[in-house]
């Protein structure tokens, strides 16, 4: 009926059907529509899948006790502990909906963008460093110091400048 090398084909791969367990099942919302792009998570093994258009999903898992973390933004995370045996679990759940409160927003059309005000403080941070280390210069000695604002000199690398500082007159 079958030929020695498709029986043995068939034959290395029954042990992987018959011995194969894990944890597989739907996960909807409260009206009963599939949820899809849930994660799900296993923290011990560091692995984890989300589930398809359906809200399906399945995990291929060892022997041994795990905990499943499901959670989708929008949603109450679940977690469930669970010992995987020698058979496939079936976990269908429904998650409930949480609400997230956000701080008010206030928007003012005359008003500065706030981002200038933290680009200011950057730049003076930068300044006070370039003024510290162009104190540190003595008299007609030539240094090289990070430059900041500055594009490269030839002969420097790259954020460096050669500064050389000569008495007043």
């Amino acid at each position: 009926m079958f030929s020695k090398p498709t029986l043995l084909i068939l034959l290395a791969f029954l042990p992987a059907g018959i011995f194969s367990q894990g944890v597989r099942g739907t996960i909807v919302d409260e009206q009963g529509n599939p949820l899809p792009n849930v994660s799900i998570y296993i923290p011990e093994e560091r692995t984890g899948t989300i589930t398809n258009i359906n809200g399906n999903y399945e995990i291929s898992l060892p022997r041994g006790e795990y905990d499943l973390v499901f959670q989708s933004l929008g949603f109450k995370q679940r977690t469930f502990n669970l010992t995987i045996r020698d058979t496939w679990i079936d976990i269908d759940l429904e998650l409930e909906p949480q609400s997230y409160r956000l701080r008010e927003v206030v928007i003012n059309p005359s008003g500065e963008d706030p981002a200038y005000a933290i680009m200011r403080k950057a730049i003076g941070i930068l300044l006070r460093i370039g003024e510290i280390q162009t104190s540190k210069i003595e008299r007609g000695t030539e240094y090289t110091f990070p430059a900041y604002f500055t594009d490269h000199e030839p002969g420097t690398k790259r954020g460096e400048k050669t500064c050389r500082r000569t008495a007043k007159r």
